[in-house]
Order: C-alpha cells, then sequence, then structure tokens
C-alpha cells in the first residue's frame, strides 16, 4: 500500500539472501521517518527488528507490519503525537514512501 488511514496497518517485506558459503545469522531492521512534521523528531527511527538463521544460499521473506502509533512521536509538551503526512521506511537501504491519511 502507499496510503493507510488512522486505523490501518502496511505491512513491509524483504528477501534477505545468504550469498556466503557458511550457515549465518542477520539482524533485519525496520527504520521509519516522517519527511515533514511540525517539529523534527529523531532522523530515522528504529520501529522493528528481528533476527534471523541462513543456511547457505537460502533466501527468506521478512515482514513487518507498521501500524499509526508506530509513526507516532513525543511533540514538545512531552504527548504522544500522530500526525497525518508522508513517511520513509527503510530495511537494509531499501526505502519506500507511503501516505498517513
Amino acid at each position: 500500500k502507499t496510503r493507510i488511514s488512522s486505523g490501518d496497518s502496511i505491512e513491509v517485506s524483504v528477501d534477505v539472501t545468504n550469498s556466503g558459503n557458511r550457515e549465518g545469522k542477520e539482524v533485519v531492521q525496520l527504520y521509519v521517518s516522517d519527511e515533514k512534521a511540525s517539529i523534527v523528531p529523531a532522523g530515522k527511527r528504529l520501529k522493528a527488528y528481528t533476527k534471523i538463521d541462513l543456511k547457505q544460499n537460502e533466501t527468506k521473506t521478512v515482514t513487518f507490519t507498521v501500524h499509526p502509533a508506530d509513526l507516532r512521536f513525543s511533540d514538545s509538551d512531552g504527548n504522544w503525537k500522530t500526525e497525518k503526512g508522508t513517511f520513509l521506511v527503510e530495511i537494509k537501504g531499501e526505502k519506500r514512501k507511503f501516505e498517513l491519511n
């Protein structure tokens, strides 16, 4: 999806491949950033992560679900706030935009 509403969510998936010649582990991290907020929250914020085991040449798909509550930040009065707008999700350098209506 490229647009969600306040009661909706978005699923973000990425394929991770072990191209090495040994078994390994990988930590997959999901970051979210707000392209334009009324105040500037931290740049990109870690919102989810998981650690996976991969056999040699194995590929696994990792999926995260992002809810509007994951997009909130603390305003200057210390209150949690979620603003409509354009957001960026990032996993392993891959970035995609979506809008919260």
